[in-house]
């Protein structure tokens, strides 16, 4: 299957029926449930598996040729058997027989010695794979004490839930997972009943990492559960652990979904049972289904292997850099042999709010020391090794107790853990630590960081890093922001502050993590799902993007070519004219103003048998909250008439109910300080929807008033401020205080408003302030601090808004925002370029120029002068003359083909100049959005100049008339491609200063006729002819004897194209010596057998691949 990077990794999957003896007739894994959880649960788990999967891309890109020969990775494993009591052996405290023969189970099934194997069919056995990863039962516990790897559990408690796993069991019994691998065999019950087991990825909460089994499903081949059925014979481990190591179901919880593996064939859905071979997809191709792979869902007699693209991904994590790699080092295989001792007179000394210095006595023979700390009461241990008999720690919590231990490393060695010795932390740091991270005015290079200050702080300590890298970048300032710049678009970053008081340093505040922007800046809808959907209409939703005007939606039948299209400034999208019964697929992509950002990924959804349906309201909300009413609103139901809304507090059992024919209800008579939860029910016609999941809100408090927040101070200078904060609700007036940070006395004032304007202030000076609303009677709690800085008193601003107009062939005015204590202005334009600068002065804030050349480009700067102070020169800002004949080229600079360049607009009249001798222009536009046939003119022309068109660096079509004549090109071949260019050039040397020509690019996707029309035949394409981020394109696709690709690029380097069939088997690599100009390839597929192949083409430096039908007739 096509290998994709995801941001965000959710699914929704079929639960299996029970069966009549108690186990599940139809596997049933709830990894991808728990995942979907715990993204809820972990805003910042997405992140982290993001990161993942861009380390598991490059270990394949960097390690597709290794093969096999691998050293073998053995990981250590711990089975927790949890029973309610019951004797060894009984039930489900199941014996150690059936343990170790579980264990030898996935040691066969990832080694590929299963004695199934030969069952694999000869279509799949290319891609089989020994994964050359093993499996021992632990030898040593974390603390260093021998261990069996079993560890039988009283749960007390005759089944689990998954909720009650991960809460509860997990997080008391979990052994350290960066050291082991814990899988625990179960009694699953409650809405858990029927589970076979699950699984947590890589990148999830420590607490919670590992695998979950039901125990009948522990056992072997060899030795089946007694009580298993068709899940006995151990394979429901060899599937969880395959999650466990970052593998995906087979078919991608979608249908003809995507399982980031390249080997693995497109499955249509999961498959039960055991399917007779050839089992054959649906999806696209028709391919032969890997029925037999372990991550699909048949029964475990009849799957039996892995292929050598779900190894890699194992690998992967596995691998330096990878995120189970402490998994290699882990000494939990080997025995206890050391007669290593174990360390006494453990004290701790230098204890201060966040740090100590811990030591011990020397034991003989011992050549390091393993120290493990931890807040007393907790379960997870920090550690660290040292050489010697002391270590100094850090990162430690103010006033809290901890326990540390000491083991002994020898040379034949580590001995046992020592026992505990306890200090206790002091109360106060010397120095604070900033606390409310934020960052703001993020832009794709750039970010502004800031935080709340620390009382005393004289200055801040700020770094910042890509998350999920080791090295940071650092910056210091005495405010309480930083602006950060050269940072890389569209990528997360962490930050932390620290204080520094004088001479004395606080710690570090905890990571603040924030994405910056996408270079293109319009952002890619995510959460598509389909509601309402009936036998031929269906609701399209999406989450919003932040900056989008609208979007553009597109959708069509699952398998099919052509795309219907729509637009909304919504959020969804009503769509009609739907097929009953069919499966569908749709797209979304935001328009932000005059950017237009990606499609998303496809959303599928089935229409069903009847339009009679009334849908379940959604975006439940309340607003205007007081201590007895509130408003109850929800998102509109197509066909709804009328709406039912039922309400009340929250663990009673008796309803409050009303109707309305909007979507929105005003309730009263509620209770003061009490949360309550409401439903919607949509009423259409004759039917009725169900109800609504609950939305909960919570009344006011009837004896209270609020807390002001969103401080912050404007119009700050050398002594005055503003300071300003958000209205509270109930408000009469507000107290205000103030005072420079570090001192103890405040100054006050109070006010009716939302602001207050105080004077009196020092230069350069830091102050906090806080404001306390006043209601009536009732007095609110003063807000938290905002801080604030006064200018230097010796400084003058530097004016901004720099523009010019009323530019014409040799004058201009310039213009600029006025800054306060300014009496003048001095003035500096030159030509960019150029080295001299001309310069004027001015009481006001515009200046008129005059005496410039025409068609140039000039920058020009502002500086003020406030009394005896000068202020800096602003940052330049351009403007271009007119030519004398009142023309203006506003394309410039385009002398260069580059993907640079900006869009072209497509579809209305043009004016630009060919200035010089040697001037030519380039016009980069796109016709992505399925408008495949082109249509240039060139008119107006003042000389003779003639039109190309291009696709990267290969000419498509050229128009060479004679004179003035105008030039035209009409392409109706259909190309696709976000890299086209209309190129202008004079014949032998022409060109006009003073006039412009016309060009006018227009696109359709029905062919152009010489007349300006078009004949109404749409040309439609099952494969764009150019997939982006490929690099290339390729034609005719579908193609039966011969394949053109065009490959862009800017240097002369070699070009490898390697062609593979869907069971990952490469049928043709072939090396081609490409230049700019010379790039295009001609490939033989007339041998290829008819299906669906994947071309990649790499070349040293980066890959592009794109999917290759090929038919026969």
């Amino acid at each position: 299957m096509e290998k994709k990077l995801y941001t965000k990794l959710l699914a929704t999957l079929l639960m299996a029926m029970l069966a009549a003896f108690g186990f599940a007739q139809e596997r049933s894994c709830a990894t991808m449930d728990v995942l979907e959880q715990q993204m809820l649960q972990d805003p910042d788990l997405a992140a982290r598996m993001e990161s993942i999967e861009r380390h598991t891309e490059d270990f394949i890109h960097q390690h597709a040729e290794d093969g096999s020969g691998r050293v073998v990775i053995t990981i250590p494993v711990v089975f927790h058997i949890v029973h309610n009591g019951d004797a060894l052996g009984t039930n489900e405290n199941i014996s150690d027989a059936l343990v170790l023969a579980q264990l030898e189970q996935l040691n066969q099934d990832f080694a590929l010695t299963n004695s199934d194997a030969n069952l694999i069919p000869g279509l799949f056995l290319p891609v089989a794979a020994n994964t050359e990863i093993q499996f021992c039962l632990a030898q040593r516990k974390p603390d260093g004490t021998a261990t069996n790897g079993i560890n039988r559990i009283n749960g007390g408690q005759a089944s689990w839930t998954s909720t009650q796993i991960n809460t509860t069991l997990k997080p008391t019994t979990i052994w350290n997972r960066n050291q082991y691998l814990n899988i625990w065999s179960v009694v699953f019950g409650g809405s858990s009943s029927g589970l076979l087991g699950y699984a947590q990825f890589p990148g999830g909460n420590a607490n919670t990492d590992g695998v979950v089994c039901l125990w009948s499903s522990i056992g072997s081949v060899a030795t089946p559960n007694p009580s298993g059925g068709n899940y006995a014979r151990g394979r429901t481990a060899t599937h969880e652990v395959g999650h466990w190591l970052n593998l995906r179901h087979i078919w991608g919880d979608a249908t003809c979904g995507n399982d980031f593996v390249d080997d693995t064939p497109v499955h249509n859905a999961s498959n039960g049972g055991c399917p007779a071979f050839p089992h054959l997809s649906t999806c696209t191709g028709t391919p032969v289904e890997m029925t037999m792979n372990y991550m699909d869902y048949t029964f475990d007699a009849c799957m039996y292997m892995f292929t050598a693209g779900q190894k890699a991904r194992m690998q992967a994590v596995l691998a330096v850099g990878g995120s189970r790699f402490s998994l290699t080092t882990s000494p939990g295989c080997l025995p206890l042999t050391s007669t290593c001792g174990t360390p006494g007179s453990l004290s701790a000394s230098a204890i201060t709010a966040t740090t100590a210095t811990l030591t011990w006595g020397a034991v003989s023979g011992a050549t390091s020391y393993n120290i493990q700390w931890r807040p007393v009461g907790t379960t997870t241990w920090s550690s660290t090794t040292s050489g010697t008999t002391s270590v100094a720690i850090s990162g430690l919590n103010a006033g809290t107790q901890y326990e540390f231990q000491v083991q002994a490393v020898c040379s034949t060695g580590p001995g046992s853990f020592s026992a505990s010795s306890t200090f206790t932390t002091t109360a106060q740091q010397s120095c604070g630590t900033p606390t409310n991270l934020l960052a703001t005015s993020i832009t794709a290079g750039s970010a502004v960081l800031s935080w709340t200050g620390v009382s005393g702080a004289t200055s801040y300590n700020v770094q910042w890093r890509i998350f999920g890298t080791t090295t940071w970048s650092n910056g210091t300032t005495s405010n309480t922001s930083l602006q950060i710049t050269g940072l890389v678009a569209g990528t997360q970053y962490e930050f932390q502050v620290q204080a520094v008081c004088g001479t004395t340093t606080g710690s570090f505040a905890s990571v603040f993590k924030f994405t910056t922007g996408t270079a293109q800046g319009c952002g890619i809808p995510q959460g598509l799902n389909a509601t309402n959907i009936g036998a031929t209409v269906a609701t399209l939703n999406w989450t919003a993007i932040s900056g989008a005007t609208s979007y553009n939606v597109r959708w069509r039948q699952t398998g099919t070519a052509t795309w219907t299209t729509g637009s909304t400034s919504n959020t969804f999208l009503n769509i009609s004219g739907l097929n009953s019964r069919t499966s569908y697929e749709f797209q979304v992509q935001a328009v932000c103003g005059a950017t237009t950002g990606s499609y998303s990924d496809s959303a599928s959804f089935s229409t069903g048998s009847s339009d009679s349906v009334c849908g379940t309201p959604g975006g439940l909300s309340a607003t205007a909250i007081t201590t007895t009413t509130a408003t109850l609103n929800w998102a509109f139901i197509s066909g709804a008439v009328s709406y039912n809304v039922q309400w009340r507090p929250t663990g009673s059992t008796t309803w409050s109910a009303g109707s309305t024919a909007n979507t929105f209800l005003n309730i009263s008579g509620l209770s003061a300080g009490t949360t309550y939860e409401f439903q919607v029910q949509a009423i259409c016609g004759s039917l009725s929807g169900t109800f609504s999941a609950s939305a909960n809100f919570t009344t006011t408090t009837g004896a209270g008033c609020g807390t002001p927040s969103g401080l912050n101070a404007t119009a700050v200078t050398t002594t005055t401020a503003t300071l300003n904060w958000a209205a509270v609700s109930g408000a009469t007036s507000y107290n205000v205080q103030w005072r420079p940070t570090g001192i103890t006395t405040w100054s006050t004032g109070s006010t009716a408003n939302t602001f207050l304007n105080i004077s009196g202030l020092s230069a350069g000076t830091t102050y906090e302030f806080q404001i306390q609303a006043v209601c009536s009677s009732l007095t609110g709690a003063f807000s938290a601090s905002a801080n604030f800085t006064t200018t230097a008193g010796a400084s003058c601003g530097t004016p901004s808004g720099l523009n010019a107009t009323a530019v014409t062939a040799s004058s201009a005015t310039l213009n600029w925002a006025s800054v306060s204590g300014a009496v003048t202005y001095n003035v500096q334009w030159r030509p960019v370029g150029a080295t001299t600068w001309s310069s004027g002065t001015t009481s006001n804030t515009s200046l008129g120029i005059n005496s410039l050349s025409q068609i140039t480009q000039y920058e020009f700067q502002v500086q003020a002068v406030c009394s005896s102070l000068t202020g800096t020169f602003s940052a330049s800002a351009n403007f271009t003359t007119l030519s004398a004949g009142g023309c203006l080229d506003n394309f410039e600079p385009n002398d260069i083909r580059s993907s640079a360049l900006p869009l072209t607009p497509t579809d209305q009249d043009l004016s630009a100049q060919i200035s010089s001798t040697g001037d030519v222009d380039w016009y980069r536009f796109s016709n992505e959005a399925g408008l495949g046939n082109v249509r240039i003119d060139l008119t107006n022309l003042p000389a003779n100049y003639d039109l190309r068109l291009y696709r990267g660096g290969f000419q498509l079509a050229i128009s060479q008339n004679s004179g003035t004549s105008p030039e035209l090109i009409i392409y109706n071949n259909g190309v696709i491609s976000s890299d086209l260019y209309a190129y202008v050039y004079s014949n032998n040397g022409a060109f006009s200063s003073t006039q412009c020509y016309t060009l006018r690019i227009s696109l359709s996707s029905s062919n152009w006729r010489t007349d300006g029309s078009t004949d109404g035949e749409v040309n439609t394409f099952e494969f764009p002819v150019t997939v982006n981020g490929s690099g290339f394109s390729m034609f005719p696709n579908p193609a039966q004897t011969e394949l053109t690709l065009d490959v862009y690029q800017e240097v002369t380097q070699p070009i490898k194209v390697i062609v593979s069939d869907m069971t990952g088997k490469v049928v043709s690599v072939n090396t081609y010596a490409l230049t700019p100009e010379e790039a295009r390839i001609k490939l033989d597929v007339s041998a290829l057998p008819a299906g669906v192949y994947t071309v990649r083409m790499e070349n040293g430096k980066a890959t592009g691949t794109q999917k290759l039908m090929i038919v026969r007739p």
